[in-house]
């Protein structure tokens, strides 16, 4: 059964590479949207893992577990699978709401941009330090993370509207040097900085790399991936060494200490970036929810726990917590810990009922990267919307490892950073509104074959 594992992780990572790879070359689909950022984490954190699990397990052991448990896990695995790719290629309504979704947005000047920068980082130093504000405190606390992301988004399209204003590079080099520093800055996680070393090629692809020669921009994709998996690495092996502090000082250090690990050639093994334990992780909650079930199902857990979790804590001690917190809890009895555990989406579907919600969410799933990937496929020039898009990348990626409740509400969390930013960037230029459709700009040079919609 172990076998079937190893071969069900190659068919995830090897199938969804090949479909991706085709559907970018004949022009059908981006190579950067949402939708194949996801299928990108679906290899890394539903493919690599049963690997590793297969082989032995990144720690070069396996869980005892059942050849039924292990027959349900790859069971739940084909059926989210097809489940996402025939919803989102067969089920059009989202393309087409997302073509009705037409606003004006505000042309940003340089003036504008300055306190359109100020603001990202004042509500990163909010989240970095957050005022005892009820409900405020809260939302926007976590919605100022990505503050600096946006930040980069903004800087990074301005210089390309004037690539020769030194102004404007300094601005870009100085915002994304602050962002790298920041991302490290808050605590030990990776996703803020794979979310900043994602932003710059995910601009650059939309404003230039997307009207040059596909396979071109497909190398240059590769060869930056590699770079981001050396940085992610190196920062794996060392994050641990200065948990729980935070701070501009402790931001630099970490920067730096990545910077002599990648010189000494210290970068870890990989097992770390892929998550290799997730395929365990998920074997365990099968069999804490959907076999023996010692603990009772959760039905729309996930749903329930994205609901409650803009209400502070303090108003309700019982509040939901993420399947990624209760699995420690419950398992390891780790009361109180702030551990966490990535289930994967088939872990997270039998602790809400079974098989019948890996349906539920391979659905729901396509549906909403549908509607994204459709609306900044149809403004491909938006800084807003790529900015948001830039911010919750990351999460985006890791939402197939899970915890799915935590990762959604992160992305819902860029979004909102977006929006506050629009808001402010609207009440300073009320009458410079633009719209970045692409059938409404004008085009000063011929433009290349428009990507086919799905």
């Amino acid at each position: 059964m172990y076998t079937l594992l190893i071969l069900q992780g190659y068919a995830v990572v090897l199938g969804l590479g090949a479909w991706m790879a085709y559907r970018y070359l004949t022009l059908k689909e981006d190579l950067v949207s949402p939708w194949f950022l996801f299928l990108g984490g679906c290899m890394c954190f539903l493919g690599m893992p049963s690997i590793f699990t297969g082989m032995g397990g990144p720690l070069g052991h396996r869980e005892p577990f059942s050849e039924w448990i292990l027959f349900l896990f790859l069971l739940g695995i084909l059926v989210f699978m097809v489940t996402l790719m025939a919803t989102y290629y067969l089920f059009n309504y989202p393309a087409k709401l997302a073509q009705r979704a037409q606003l004006l947005w505000p042309s940003p000047s340089i003036g504008t941009l300055l306190v359109a920068l100020v603001l990202c980082f004042g509500m990163y130093a909010f989240f970095l330090r957050p005022l005892p504000i009820p409900f405020v405190s809260h939302v926007l606390g976590i919605s100022g993370a990505f503050g600096p992301i946006i930040a980069v988004s903004l800087a990074v399209v301005a210089w390309n509207n004037d690539k020769a204003n030194p102004f404007l590079i300094a601005i870009a080099i100085g915002t994304l040097g602050l962002a790298l520093i920041c991302s490290v800055a808050s605590g030990s996680g990776r996703r803020q900085l794979v979310a900043v070393l994602l932003t710059v090629p995910i601009m650059l692809y939309w404003l230039r790399w997307r009207y040059q020669n596909p396979q071109w921009t497909a190398v240059r994709f590769v060869a930056l991936g590699l770079a981001g998996l050396v940085v992610i690495s190196a920062y794996s092996g060392l994050r641990h060494g200065t948990r729980g502090e935070v701070g501009f000082g402790t931001g630099l250090n970490r920067i730096t200490a990545i910077s002599s690990s990648i010189a000494s050639g210290n970068i870890g093994d990989g097992a770390n970036v892929f998550a290799a334990d997730t395929t365990e992780t998920s074997l365990l909650a099968i069999w804490m929810y959907g076999h023996n079930r010692p603990f009772p199902h959760q039905p729309f857990h996930t749903l329930y726990f994205i609901a409650a979790n803009p209400i502070p804590r303090v108003f309700w001690e019982e509040k939901p917590k993420g399947l990624g917190y209760l699995l420690p809890q419950e398992h390891y009895e780790l009361e109180g810990s702030s551990a966490t555990l990535g289930p994967g989406v088939v872990g997270h579907a039998f602790h809400e009922g079974g098989l019948h919600m890996c349906i539920f969410y391979g659905a729901l799933f396509a549906i909403i990267l549908r509607f994204g990937s459709e609306w900044i496929r149809l403004e491909p020039g938006n800084p807003y919307l790529l900015g948001i898009f830039a911010a919750a990348s990351s999460n985006i990626l890791t939402i197939p490892r899970g915890d799915m409740g935590t990762m959604t509400m992160q992305v819902l969390s860029s979004a909102v950073c977006g929006a506050v930013v629009f808001g402010v960037m609207r009440l300073l230029s009320p009458t410079s509104n633009t719209s970045y459709r692409i059938d409404q700009l004008y085009a000063p040079q011929p433009q290349p074959p428009q990507l086919q919609a799905a």
